[in-house]
């Protein structure tokens, strides 16, 4: 079942009016801005530096073969050295790092990514286009990806470990698959994908590699490509843009001056830039830069650089700048010859804020397209909407129950046409008794009286009866709305990766793979 994004009333008004194409925004953005045109964006990375695409190609050499080792793939390595084309591109998505893989819908940008992909080169025959999976791995909010959620109870990596999330070690995570083995009665399948990340994470080192690894398991022959850009001769590339933002510091204005016209428009904002939007990189630290008086400092003050030493470090160090979520989608496009950002529905919300920042550091944009989202419930739960005529749309929409009670209530009580077929009758036969002047009208209409007060108390009785049923469909309707079609708390949010693989099976990842997902839809699975 496929149906709209904007239908569903979940996505912010700023997204809503991107996907519409309206006209104040593309009017505010530029109506030939990349964002809006895949056609643009190839045009505008048709001459992409071959240097910068040697690097990209050396470093997922690197990482590939320092992650798999002997299981480091000739068809990887080929699809690698595609990237020397100027004719091939990438069209990425991303995400932070999380414990296996995360949220159930990194799933589903992976999977949209590798399906847009293909279109693009259908439609772009003489060109190649290369999915490829951005690994957020330079945050540092350990708190929010420190935890996974298996049936209704939550697990908790312990670790006080602190700085960018791809550099800490793994230690212990894959005892936390053990707990799982140990906990709960898994069948043969579901033991098979426990430790099968188990495994992973207690032969890797660090969060990026464990990462790698696991996304690999699930699209190991999907032509995808994972990249870790915290490295050196990445960052070599962005100096410019790190100068732009730490010695400049124009950034925050123009960020600011586009994010007050879309809140003029009436939209709001989803992201806020700071005068610097760096961060200062070391093992287990990764701290704000900021502005003093006399120079530059970190924010816990470990750091100090005057103007000079700044630029020097820089420079010569650009490895221990780690961009925050302002500056990451431009050292992105820095770095690839990227052509298409697939976002969700936050993501598309903040490039737009961002829009007039590729042009201020000289940095070419790709389009953007909002992924599809997907609801996942079991087919008898889409039997019983059927069978009472509401359309899953309603409860992703989060109607007011009112309405749903109204049609649900909607339903006439099946005794009340027999009452007016009854009423019909009786008056007939009242009529003939009385045309042709027979005895028993009396008797007659006493025991119509006594069939009607029958026929009342039965209809009453029934009516009780349906009232019953509905509220008890009402109660199952907000039931599920809130475990399947929750607009505030979407499934595909809450719902992780592991515990999508162990609900669904990996058969529902193959039906997704199968399926022609395409950008700003929703679409609805039975399991």
């Amino acid at each position: 079942m496929k149906s709209a994004l904007i239908d569903t009333g979940i996505l912010s008004a700023c997204t809503q009016a991107f996907v519409e194409q309206n006209d104040k925004l593309k009017a505010l953005i530029g109506y030939d801005h990349a964002y809006f045109s895949v056609e643009k964006a190839i045009a505008n990375k048709q001459n992409f530096d071959s240097n910068k695409r040697a690097v990209l190609v050396n470093v997922l050499k690197a990482q590939y073969s320092k992650y798999l080792g002997t299981s480091f793939k000739a068809e990887h390595k080929a699809l690698i050295e595609t990237l020397n084309d100027p004719n091939t591109f990438t069209v990425t998505s991303g995400q932070q790092l999380h414990i296996g893989i995360g949220p159930v819908f990194v799933l589903y940008k992976i999977i949209a990514t590798i399906h847009l992909c293909k279109s693009l080169q259908n439609q772009y025959p003489d060109k190649r286009f290369v999915p490829l999976y951005w690994m957020a791995s330079e945050d540092h909010d350990i708190e929010e990806i420190r935890h996974t959620s298996l049936f209704g109870k939550t697990h908790t990596w312990t670790t006080q470990q602190k700085g960018a999330s791809g550099r800490l070690s793994v230690e212990g995570i894959d005892a936390l698959y053990q707990t799982l083995l140990d906990t709960y009665q898994l069948s043969d399948q579901q033991t098979h994908w426990i430790k099968a990340f188990k495994t992973i994470y207690s032969q890797s080192k660090t969060l990026s590699e464990a990462t790698f690894k696991c996304i690999l398991h699930v699209f190991e022959h999907d032509g995808l490509l994972c990249l870790d850009a915290d490295q050196a001769s990445l960052k070599t590339q962005a100096i410019e843009l790190f100068k732009t933002d730490i010695l400049d510091q124009k950034n925050e204005v123009v960020f600011n001056t586009t994010t007050e016209s879309l809140l003029d428009l009436g939209f709001s904002k989803q992201l806020h830039a700071r005068a610097i939007n760096c961060f200062y990189l070391q093992e287990q630290s990764r701290e704000r830069i900021e502005k003093t008086n006399d120079g530059y400092s970190t924010s816990d003050q470990s750091k100090h650089w005057t103007a000079s030493e700044m630029t020097n470090e820089i420079e010569q160090h650009p490895e221990r700048f780690s961009p925050n979520a302002v500056l990451r989608p431009l050292y992105q496009e820095c770095i690839l010859p990227n052509v298409v950002y697939l976002g969700g529905n936050a993501e598309i919300h903040y490039w737009i804020q961002l829009s007039g920042l590729f042009k201020l550091n000289k940095i070419e944009a790709p389009s953007l397209m909002l992924r599809p989202s997907i609801w996942f419930c079991p087919i008898k739960t889409l039997d019983w909407l059927d069978q009472r005529q509401i359309d899953p749309l309603e409860l992703i929409q989060n109607s007011p129950i009112d309405s749903l009670k109204l049609k649900l209530g909607g339903v006439e009580n099946p005794l009340t046409p027999l009452k007016n077929q009854f009423e019909a009758l009786k008056k007939e036969a009242q009529n003939q008794v009385t045309k042709y002047s027979v005895q028993g009208l009396k008797e007659l209409v006493d025991l119509g009286k006594q069939y009607d007060k029958q026929l009342q108390n039965i209809e009453q009785a029934i009516q009780i009866e349906m009232d019953k049923r509905i509220d008890s469909d009402l109660k199952k309707l907000q039931d599920l709305q809130q475990k399947y079609f929750n607009s505030k708390a979407p499934q595909e949010r809450y719902l992780s990766v592991l515990e999508f693989m162990l609900n669904y099976s990996i058969s529902a990842i193959l039906a997704l793979k199968e399926s022609e997902l395409t950008p700003n839809n929703a679409y609805l699975f039975s399991a």
